[in-house]
């Protein structure tokens, strides 16, 4: 039942915030020509805001699929140095706004060994 609730509640709401993050969109992409700062700042953190939500509701959902033994998962092997350095580049401007650095430095080679000859 509690599975049934969270789908149904995670589909209903996909639904709207699909619209508003098409709209806000579609604003912040300049379709209304300029905006003011202060409002292309507004509708730029509700834009990611939506898109966070909207990412929280796929998460939930895909939590759901888990437990039902309706998702597979094919697990391979990641170069953990590239996929950190991603995560630092896409954080980074976010970081800084709030005046924080944030550095990436390895302890480990940079390349992975396999173990085979």
């Amino acid at each position: 039942m509690k599975s049934e609730f969270v789908s149904t509640v995670s589909h209903e709401l996909r639904t709207p915030l699909t619209s508003i993050a098409g709209a806000l969109g579609l604003l912040n992409g300049g379709a209304l020509g300029n905006l003011p700062k202060p409002l292309q700042e507004m509708i730029s953190i509700a834009f990611k805001n939506s898109q966070r939500l909207s990412h929280l509701i796929n998460d939930l959902l895909d939590m759901e699929k888990l437990v039902a033994g309706k998702m597979h998962l094919a697990l391979s092997l990641v170069h953990l140095p590239g996929l950190l350095e991603q995560v630092v580049n896409q954080i980074s401007g976010y970081a800084q706004s709030y005046g924080v650095s944030v550095v990436l430095s390895f302890a480990c080679p940079r390349r992975l060994h396999s173990g085979r000859s």
